[in-house]
C-alpha cells in the first residue's frame, strides 16, 4: 500500500513510502528516506491515518539504490472506513 508520511510539522510536501505489513499495533514501512529509532511520523493514505513512532530500522541496498525498512508502533490510528475487511466490531 502506497502512503505519504511526514517527519516534522509543518512540512509542505510529504515523503512517499510503502507499507509492507499492517496490524492494529503498528506497521512496516519501506522508503528511500532515512528514518531513525524514536522518530515520530504522521502517516496518511486512503485506508489509514496515523501517528507512529519508529521502533527499529534496517537499511538495505538493491543495486545502486538504498532503502530504509522501518518498524513503527502506532500512537494514534484511524481507518478511513469504519466497517471493512480489516477490522469490524459490533456490540
Amino acid at each position: 500500500m502506497r502512503i505519504t508520511y511526514y517527519t516534522h510539522w509543518p512540512q509542505q510536501k510529504g515523503f512517499s513510502g510503502r507499507i509492507e505489513d499492517l496490524s492494529l499495533n503498528g506497521l512496516r514501512l519501506v522508503t528511500a528516506q532515512g528514518l531513525t529509532e524514536g522518530q515520530c511520523t504522521k502517516i496518511v493514505s486512503d485506508v489509514v491515518q496515523a501517528v507512529a513512532q519508529v521502533t527499529n530500522t534496517l537499511y538495505e541496498r538493491r543495486g545502486w539504490s538504498r532503502r530504509c525498512v522501518a518498524g513503527a508502533s502506532f500512537i494514534t490510528l484511524r481507518f478511513g472506513q469504519s466497517v471493512g475487511a480489516f477490522v469490524s466490531d459490533r456490540v
